[in-house]
C-alpha cells in the first residue's frame, strides 16, 4: 500500500512549548525569555542583571526543560484531532 507521508514538527505545532519553556526559565532559573525576539539566544537574559544568557547554557536549559518538563506541554487546539485524521489516510511522523 502506498500511502502518502506527513512530517510534522511538535513544538508549537502540536503541542504549546515556548509561553511554558519561560515560564519555568522564570520561575526556576531566574531568567527572562522575551517572546518578542526572533533571536533564541538574546532573548534570554538574566532577571536583575539584563545580561545574556551564555550559549551553553542556553542548551544546557532548553535539553533539561525538555528532560524535566514535558508534562507542562499542552496540545494545540485541534492538533489532536487533526493528527488523528491525518493517521486514517497518511503515515504521520512527529519531530521535534
Amino acid at each position: 500500500m502506498n500511502r502518502p507521508l506527513v512530517i510534522s514538527d511538535c513544538d508549537e505545532v502540536l503541542l504549546y512549548m515556548i509561553s511554558h519553556y519561560r515560564d519555568w526559565l522564570g520561575e526556576e532559573h531566574g531568567i527572562n525569555f522575551s517572546m518578542d525576539s526572533h533571536d533564541f539566544a538574546r532573548a534570554m537574559t538574566r532577571v536583575g542583571t539584563n545580561e545574556p544568557v551564555a550559549q551553553e547554557d542556553i542548551w544546557r536549559l532548553l535539553n533539561l526543560f525538555f528532560d524535566s518538563q514535558m508534562h507542562r506541554q499542552g496540545p494545540v487546539t485541534g492538533a489532536v484531532e487533526a493528527i488523528t485524521e491525518l493517521q486514517r489516510h497518511a503515515d504521520v511522523v512527529v519531530l521535534t
